[in-house]
């Protein structure tokens, strides 16, 4: 299935070239590897399952900030994507996954940068049926992408508490599914979802977040309003105008800086989304920034591949 437009379909197995670009020079191959999963407990009261993260700032259960470090043994890479917008009319749902499925061995992962679904513009009713549809999509791409770990970083648009229960509940059913609140860490990637740039600084994040833990579910006519709308491209317009690449990622870059992070000194690549503004490498204080851009209808969307050049150090 794989697919919500709202309605569902099997994940398209595609003929074409991919449109994923890559974050990076070389080209982009991966060969499977006879590897353990990448990311393995270091915490001792944790459960020995494969591939788990490590919370390098101090974090409560959903308010706190995070930063999270994964041991990248046997990763070489992955592709990042955001702003999917699933379960919302407004999501073009096969380009927005078309290239997921490629993603399928040990030595690959992908992370989801966050606003993979929308709970705002849902088209499955109310919280409890999104939840139960996104649970679904979320384990159905695990079993159409073999033995790839995915990454879940929560957005403003996915980040309801009731959602990130369940998202708990799965991570600890499945080793290859972690959630991560707010920053992950992979070699010299950090990923974020990008909302801090709306928020102000990391401490106003959970306040900023809070505006969007309630949403009824929207009537007919006002679906029919937003698809309108989206047609005229107006969403796109919107971003651009509001959120240019340069003052997007010299903000953000500055409040990273900001938060004296002590893991920000070997980041050399930001992924961020939130914006909907494409961006492909662009250079602050020699850190590149990229973004994919969003899954929405008539918008630009650039899936971006990443190799982690410290795999297996």
């Amino acid at each position: 299935m794989l697919d919500y437009t709202p309605t569902t379909a099997k994940i398209p197995r595609l003929e074409r070239k991919s449109s994923v670009r890559s974050a990076d020079e070389s080209v982009f191959m991966f060969p499977t590897l006879n590897v353990a999963a990448p990311f393995m407990n270091h915490h001792p009261a944790m459960s020995a399952k494969s591939q788990q993260v490590v919370a390098t700032e101090p974090s409560s259960e959903f308010d706190a900030f995070d930063v999270r470090v994964a041991d990248t043994k046997g990763l070489e890479g992955g592709i990042f994507v955001s702003d999917l917008h699933l379960l919302s009319s407004r999501c073009d749902s096969r380009r927005a996954i078309s290239d997921l499925h490629q993603y399928n061995s040990r030595s690959q992962c992908i992370v989801l940068g966050g606003d993979t679904f929308d709970f705002r513009w849902s088209t499955q009713g109310g919280c409890e049926h999104t939840c139960d549809s996104a649970v679904r999509w979320l384990k159905e791409m695990l079993d159409a992408t073999g033995e790839a770990s995915i990454y879940f970083l929560l957005g403003n648009h996915d980040c309801l508490p009731e959602f990130e229960k369940r998202l708990r509940a799965h991570s600890e059913e499945e080793p290859r599914f972690h959630l991560v609140p707010h920053v992950l860490l992979l070699a010299d990637c950090m990923f974020l979802h990008g909302d801090i740039t709306h928020a102000g600084s990391f401490s106003m994040l959970a306040d900023y977040r809070k505006k969007y833990h309630h949403h009824e579910p929207r009537s007919k006519w006002q679906h029919q309003w937003y698809d309108r709308v989206v047609h005229m491209r107006v969403p796109g317009l919107v971003s651009r105008a509001f959120c240019p690449t340069s003052a997007t990622c010299n903000k953000l870059s500055g409040i990273i800086e900001e938060a004296q992070l002590a893991a920000w000194k070997k980041v050399k690549r930001v992924f961020f989304g939130h914006t909907h503004v494409a961006a492909d490498g662009f250079t602050v204080s020699g850190r590149r920034f990229y973004n994919p851009g969003s899954g929405i209808r008539f918008m630009k969307y650039l899936p971006h591949q990443f190799i982690l050049h410290e795999s297996g150090k």
